[in-house]
C-alpha cells in the first residue's frame, strides 16, 4: 500500500513546478489517521489537480468528526511538497486551543525566521514569500482568524485539515467562501477496508478465513465499518492477539452495530472502543485515560518514567500493545491519541454511569467550554492539567481530593483550597508549574517521589529557591524559557538521581554551580540560547 501511495505521489511532481502558482489549496477532511496511507493515493491526485483555491475532503455518507485520515494525508503531503520549497512549515493544533507563542515560535523556525514568535511576524513573513504551510486540526473560527492573513507571497500553499465544514464566524472564511468548492470523497471501499482491516488484525491478505468459519463475519465487521478507518483499525487491533473464535468476532459486529442510525459514525466508534476498552489491563486503562485527559501530546519518555515508578517496569510493554490495539499513536517522541479517542476517554472520566471507578479521577481545563472538567467533589484525584487556566484564576478543590494526585501540570495560579494554604501532595510524581510561588511550596514539602520537575516562561525569576536537596528522587529538571534567571542553588549537585537537566532560553544564565560536577548520573544537559554563559565550571 506504501509503494502504490508513492508511485502515485510521484505524478504530483508538476504540482510545485509549475512556476509562480498564484491558487491555494484548501483542504478539509473529517478525522485522522494511519489507515489513510491505503487509500490516499485515490485522494491525493484529483484534490492537487482541483483548480479551486480550496478543495473540501468529506465522507459522502458519513457525519463529520469521525476520523477517516485527515493528519495522515495533510502529513503525507507536506512530506512530499516542502523539499519543493524554499520556506515550509507543518503546525499540528490540539483540540480548540489557542494558538500559542511557542507554536508560532516553531512555525517561524521552520519557515526561516528564528527567533520570532507573534502573529505580526508571522504576517509580515508569509506575505512576501512563496510559502508551503500546513496547517491540521482547525477547529474553530477563531483560530482561522487568529493565524491565517488574508494574503500570501505568490506561488504559495496552504493546506488546512478540519473537522468543520463551514466557519461562518470568520472573516477570513467569510472573504475566501465564494472561491471555495466541495469535493466528496466516498469511503473506502471494501476491498481496502478488507486490507486495512486485516493488517490492523495481524493477518494475511491471503488468509483463508473459512476453516474457521468466519466468513461471513468478517463480511458483517467491513460491512458496519462503513469504510471509516479509524473503526476498521480499532476492530482489528481488538482482535489482532485473540484466537480466531467466531464469538469474538461476533462481539466486534455488535460493537460496531451500536450507532443510533445507519450514518452515526460516532455510534460505531463509541462502541468500539468500550469494548477495546474493557478487554485492558487496569495498568493500560489508566494510561489510556491519562493520555486521553491529561498527557497527550507530553513527551513519551516522561510519561513513561512517571508510569514506570508507579506501575513497575512492564509498563514499556502495556504502552507498546496500546500503540498495536490503535488507542494510542505509535509515534517516537510524543504520546498521542486519536482526538476521536480522547473525547471518548474524556467522556469516560466524566459520566458516572460508564464507568465509577474512573469518574473524577482526571481534572483537565476545557478551553472551548471555560472550565475545569473532570472534577469531583470527594473523590481523589490522581492527574490534573490546568495549564491553559494562566488567567482564569483558581479552581476550588479539597484538599482531600489532591491528596492522592501523581501528576499536576499547573499554570500560574494555584488551586484554591477552602481557602486554606495549599499543601503540596507527599506522593506526587511529575509537577510542572510557571509560578515560583508554586515551586517554592513544591521545595519546602517532603516529596520523595517526585521525579519530574519543571518550571517554565516565569520571567521574573532571577534566581532558583533552596532547597533542592531533599528532591532525592528527582529525574528531570527543566527550567525552560525563565528569561532572568541568573543564578542555579549550589544544592542542585545534590540530585543524586537527575538524569537530564534542560535549562534551555534562560537568557540571562551566566554560571553554572561547581557542584553540576557531582551529577554523577547526569546523562543529558541542555543549554541552549543561554547566551550569557560563557564558561563551565
Amino acid at each position: 500500500a506504501y509503494m502504490q501511495v508513492k508511485e502515485d505521489l510521484s505524478s504530483l511532481s508538476t504540482w510545485a513546478k509549475e512556476g509562480p502558482l498564484e491558487r491555494q489549496v484548501f483542504i478539509s477532511h473529517t478525522g485522522q489517521d494511519e489507515g489513510a496511507r491505503i487509500f490516499a493515493a485515490s485522494i491525493l491526485k484529483p484534490a492537487l489537480e482541483a483548480a479551486s483555491l480550496a478543495v473540501f475532503m468529506d465522507f459522502e455518507n458519513l457525519e463529520p468528526g469521525c476520523g477517516c485520515g485527515k493528519t495522515t494525508l495533510a502529513i503525507l503531503l507536506y512530506n512530499k511538497l516542502s523539499p519543493r520549497f524554499q520556506h515550509s512549515a507543518y503546525l499540528p493544533l490540539d483540540h480548540k486551543q489557542v494558538i500559542s507563542s511557542e507554536q508560532l515560535r516553531k512555525v517561524l523556525k521552520q519557515l526561516g525566521a528564528n527567533g520570532q514568535d507573534s502573529l505580526q511576524a508571522f504576517g509580515d513573513y508569509v506575505r512576501g514569500r512563496a510559502v508551503l504551510l500546513v496547517v491540521d486540526n482547525i477547529w474553530t473560527a477563531g483560530q482561522l482568524d487568529q493565524l491565517l492573513p488574508k494574503e500570501f507571497g505568490q506561488g504559495s500553499r496552504i493546506i488546512i485539515t478540519s473537522r468543520q465544514k463551514f466557519f461562518t464566524d470568520s472573516s477570513w472564511w467569510s472573504e475566501m467562501e465564494p472561491k471555495l468548492s466541495p469535493y466528496l470523497v466516498p469511503g473506502l471501499p471494501d476491498a481496502t477496508a478488507l486490507q486495512l482491516f486485516r493488517c490492523s488484525a495481524g493477518l494475511d491478505l491471503g488468509f483463508n478465513l473459512a476453516s474457521k468459519d468466519l466468513c461471513d463475519v468478517e463480511s458483517k465487521i467491513i460491512n458496519n465499518a462503513k469504510g471509516l478507518p479509524l473503526a476498521l483499525k480499532l476492530a482489528g487491533g481488538l482482535l489482532r492477539k485473540k484466537p480466531l473464535l467466531r464469538q469474538e468476532w461476533l462481539g466486534v459486529v455488535q460493537a460496531l452495530r451500536r450507532g443510533w442510525y445507519a450514518n452515526d459514525s460516532q455510534g460505531r466508534l463509541n462502541g468500539i472502543l468500550s469494548l477495546s476498552f474493557d478487554a485492558l489491563h487496569h495498568v493500560q486503562q489508566s494510561m489510556f485515560l491519562d493520555v486521553a485527559t491529561v498527557l497527550r501530546g507530553e513527551p513519551k519518555q516522561l510519561a513513561l518514567r512517571v508510569w514506570k515508578k508507579q506501575q513497575g517496569a512492564c509498563v514499556q510493554v502495556w504502552y507498546e500493545d496500546l500503540e498495536q490495539r490503535n488507542l494510542v499513536d505509535p509515534e517516537a517522541t510524543h504520546v498521542q491519541m486519536h482526538d476521536v479517542l480522547a473525547a471518548l476517554g474524556q467522556d469516560m472520566v466524566l459520566d458516572k454511569a460508564r464507568n465509577n471507578s474512573y469518574q473524577g479521577s482526571r481534572v483537565w481545563y476545557d478551553q472551548e467550554m471555560g472550565k475545569v472538567e473532570g472534577y469531583v467533589e470527594r473523590c481523589p484525584v490522581e492527574a490534573a492539567c490546568l495549564t491553559d487556566m494562566c488567567d482564569r484564576g483558581g479552581v476550588s478543590m479539597q484538599q482531600s481530593d489532591l491528596s492522592d494526585v501523581r501528576i499536576l501540570l499547573l499554570a500560574n495560579m494555584l488551586p484554591a483550597i477552602n481557602n486554606q494554604p495549599w499543601q503540596c501532595p507527599g506522593n506526587l510524581l511529575w509537577l510542572r508549574t510557571t509560578s515560583s510561588a508554586i515551586l517554592q511550596t513544591a521545595l519546602n514539602a517532603h516529596l520523595p517521589e517526585l521525579c519530574i520537575l519543571q518550571l517554565e516562561e516565569c520571567s521574573q525569576l532571577t534566581a532558583l529557591p533552596e532547597p533542592f536537596s531533599q528532591l532525592t528522587a528527582l529525574q528531570f529538571l527543566q527550567v525552560h524559557h525563565c528569561s532572568s534567571l541568573a543564578s542555579l542553588p549550589q544544592s542542585l549537585g545534590q540530585l543524586t538521581a537527575l538524569e537530564k537537566l534542560d535549562l534551555s532560553w534562560c537568557k540571562q544564565l551566566s554560571t553554572l554551580p561547581d557542584s553540576i560536577g557531582q551529577l554523577t548520573t547526569l546523562q543529558e544537559l541542555r543549554l541552549s540560547k543561554c547566551n550569557q554563559l560563557s564558561t563551565l565550571p
